[in-house]
């Protein structure tokens, strides 16, 4: 886990995480210490950027100045992959890169759609490229990893796999449809 928020530990077991890197910085600077320290074996890496987060808070979501630092993620990704591919481990390893929440105004925490909706990109192992329709929340993340590495879901998850990204048909129950 490469995460630019050090509460994100919260997320997993500590001893269930072989590396936690909690960095204080801008994605560019997450990615290159990933880079610098990269783990010579991992079957799933977890990647916080925190930029985005910032300016929605001081500029608003989706204002200008918030959706001006999505460059800077993009080329952080690009960099990502980039080593990945050095290595030839991109088809290999699960990459999922979200962020912890939206937001609304300037502000975030509350069951709007705005505050639960995240941006997500995954690829690698399992993953099969396309948009995807279903809709995906920040609960979703912790329960698309565990079936990623075939863990079981607990019941008190409110966050469902998403399926979707895998090739597979959403489960109608998941989401309480009817």
């Amino acid at each position: 886990m490469y995460v630019g928020k050090e509460k994100l530990r919260q997320i997993t077991e500590p001893e269930s995480t072989d590396i936690f890197e909690y960095i204080n910085d801008r994605d560019l600077v997450i990615t290159e210490t990933l880079i610098q320290n990269f783990p010579a074996d991992f079957g799933l890496m977890f990647i916080h950027f925190p930029t985005a987060d910032w300016m929605g808070h001081e500029y608003g979501w989706l204002s200008g100045e918030q959706l001006s630092v999505l460059f800077r993620a993009d080329e952080a990704i690009a960099n990502l992959l980039a080593e990945l591919d050095a290595r030839a481990m991109r088809d290999e390893t699960l990459l999922i890169i979200t962020a912890d929440h939206g937001g609304h105004g300037t502000t975030h925490g509350s069951s709007l759609p705005e505050d639960m909706t995240i941006p997500r990109i995954a690829s690698g192992a399992g993953i099969q490229p396309a948009a995807l329709e279903a809709p995906i929340t920040t609960v979703d993340t912790a329960a698309t990893a565990a079936f990623a590495l075939g863990l079981p879901i607990p019941a008190e998850w409110d966050g469902v796999p998403v399926y979707e990204a895998f090739g597979l048909p959403m489960a109608e129950e998941s989401r309480g449809c009817q």
